[in-house]
């Protein structure tokens, strides 16, 4: 055999000590310095399933691009698909860059490294990058997304069904909100999903937003308490259904009151059914017995208007609420209409033209009387003395004559609202009988002039009249 070096001997000691140190310098270079440049995977080196050995780090690049689309939809329907390079869209390089670049992309390679490495399998999480306005410009341009037709969305709510207050769903209403759009977004299986829904305008309030929670608490502690309402000594409940129905909800600033206008109509029926002032009297008379006496204006009735405000602003407190409703006129609703005659009272019959006046129950002054001529009758009805007044002057129109006049007399005591009233009538000649058929009054209860001093001074202002 020929020796391969001629002039090593390497059974001598320097043909040893040669052959040693290249050997050295053989493993030298096989294993430290840099063989040759470069910049590819390791062959063998798999990125989620894609083969990228012998690849530069652009051409993967370029391969996922190739490989991942773009789907839009929107609830549930696919509306367009395609490319990154439509949409303006690159592969995010971060994460495949941050692979050891000793195990994935060394950028020099030793001989031993070319010879005996080999890559790994690397299972990554891709992404992709919008550019500019390329994937607003696709959407409107390419797919034709806007917001024609779309509405903006509606809060949830506090509403009342079927007598229960609940939270309802607001409307989601599709209003796309375009500042909403990505910057990036990931890759899955290839395909990078952009869901429309994502993009909906929100509404500011939802079923489960707390300030809504409290609103609904707040309401419910309302119409869960109790209220009542006293009138005439009874004590009526108002259920939770009518204070629902009372409710104005106002559902963008959260909060609630109570309707005026249904709340007088409530009261306007309490003023009907229970106020004294439009009942029909019994009355136990002198002479004629046990007679029903007509409405007048004694009585009590339901001050409407400030018994609504007061509620309201009872009702505007938290806790349980007992309101007295308030009321006017001669009255007090403790008593019944008959009660409220008493035992000093005027009573005027005009069937037998007679006015008796008592006082705790005694008799004091009785007298005949001249009433209203037919067409100016008197009406029949319960009164009271509103005022006194001495000397007066009587004014107004009469149909008989048809002229107006202006009658001075020494007393008035006017007893309801339409004019009529208890006065002297010195041009009365006589009284009582049939006198009122021809010189009846225009409605007064005319008195004699010799009688009428002590009834004005005897009576008081307040006193009822019993007109029948």
């Amino acid at each position: 055999m020929k020796q391969v070096l001629p002039y090593l001997d390497i059974k001598t000691k320097q043909g040893r000590l040669i052959l040693m140190s290249l050997g050295v310098l053989f493993l030298i270079l096989v294993f430290t310095i840099p063989f040759i440049p470069n910049e590819k995977y390791l062959n063998n080196t798999t990125i989620n399933g894609i083969d990228v050995g012998g690849m530069a780090l652009n051409d993967v690049l370029s391969q996922f691009e190739k490989r991942t689309s773009i789907n839009v939809f929107e609830n549930n329907e696919s509306l367009a698909q395609s490319s990154l390079s439509n949409v303006g869209a690159t592969l995010d390089a971060t994460s495949i860059q941050k692979i050891s670049a000793n195990d994935v992309l060394p950028k020099r390679l030793s001989l031993w490294q070319v010879l005996f490495r080999k890559g790994k399998s690397h299972k990554l999480d891709l992404a992709v990058a919008f550019q500019n306005d390329g994937l607003l410009n696709y959407l409107v341009n390419t797919v034709g997304v806007s917001n024609n037709n779309r509405q903006h969305p509606t809060n949830a709510s506090v509403v009342l069904k079927n007598n229960e207050l609940v939270i309802e769903k607001g409307d989601v209403g599709g209003w796309l909100d375009f500042s909403l759009l990505p910057s990036s977004a990931p890759v899955v299986n290839g395909v990078v999903d952009l869901n429309l829904n994502t993009l909906y305008e929100q509404a500011k309030l939802n079923e489960s937003s707390p300030e809504l929670l409290t609103f609904k608490d707040a309401i419910t502690q309302a119409v869960e308490r109790q209220v009542s309402v006293v009138i005439s000594g009874k004590v009526l409940v108002v259920d939770k259904a009518t204070l629902m129905s009372w409710l104005v909800v106002d559902k963008e600033k959260l909060t609630y009151s109570f309707d005026f206008n249904a709340i007088q109509q409530y009261f306007s029926q309490l003023d009907s059914e229970y106020a004294s002032v439009y009942k029909t009297r019994q009355f136990v008379s002198t002479k004629s017995g046990t007679v029903s006496v007509q409405p007048g204006i004694l009585g009590w009735a339901v001050d409407i208007e400030s018994s609504v405000n007061g509620f309201i602003s009872a009702l505007s407190n938290t806790g349980d609420v007992q309101f007295t409703v308030i009321t006017k006129g001669q009255g007090d609703q403790r008593l019944t209409p008959e009660q409220e005659i008493g035992n000093t009272y005027v009573e005027v019959d005009l069937l037998n033209q007679h006015l008796w006046y008592y006082q705790e129950g005694k008799l004091v002054l009785e007298t005949d009387i001249v009433s209203g001529r037919i067409g100016t009758d008197t009406i029949a009805g319960a009164y009271y003395v509103w005022s006194k007044e001495s000397p007066s002057v009587l004014k107004g129109y009469n149909p008989h004559t048809g002229s107006n006049y202006e009658q001075p007399v020494n007393y008035w005591m006017p007893f309801d609202w339409s004019g009529q009233g208890i006065h002297d009538a010195s041009w009365q000649s006589s009284f009582g009988g049939e006198n009122y058929l021809n010189r009846g009054s225009l409605g007064c209860i005319n008195i004699p002039p010799s009688t009428m001093p002590f009834l004005y001074d005897t009576i008081n202002q307040g006193t009822p009249v019993i007109i029948f």
